[in-house]
């Protein structure tokens, strides 16, 4: 019971929920997308994008509560969560387009697995070790 008192505090529920809605407007747009006919490349970037958007007030108000919105601390921020953003987005997207455009996998599927497995949890990492550090 220790362990997952350990790891479910109000830090990684509030991660969760705030993930969840992250995944659910990055899923649903990448599946509107493909549905409209974008390829999936483009439409990982586009449903990325405004996924990227609504998460990094997310994370920096609701899961690790960096107050400040002085300049001087919200643009190193900004862009530490942009490169980490980008960083995982770059690796979901080749995962994306290997199991997709290559193995002819379920791209909704796909999304999902690569989301979980990419996006969510290297994105807490690089979000509680490297963007929003308490100091």
């Amino acid at each position: 019971m220790k362990r997952l008192t350990r790891y479910l505090n109000r830090e990684t529920v509030s991660y969760l929920f705030t993930g969840g809605c992250t995944t659910a407007l990055a899923w649903g747009l990448f599946a509107f997308f493909s549905y409209m006919g974008m390829g999936t490349v483009a439409a990982n970037n586009a449903a990325n994008a405004a996924a990227i958007l609504f998460a990094f007030v997310a994370n920096k108000t609701v899961v690790f509560r960096s107050s400040s919105w002085s300049a001087r601390e919200v643009l190193p921020e900004i862009a530490k969560f942009l490169a980490s953003r980008l960083f995982t987005h770059v690796l979901e997207t080749v995962a994306l387009y290997i199991l997709v455009d290559r193995f002819y996998l379920h791209a909704i599927a796909m999304k999902g697995l690569t989301m979980v497995f990419i996006q969510i949890l290297g994105n807490y990492a690089l979000g509680k070790w490297v963007v929003f550090v308490k100091k």
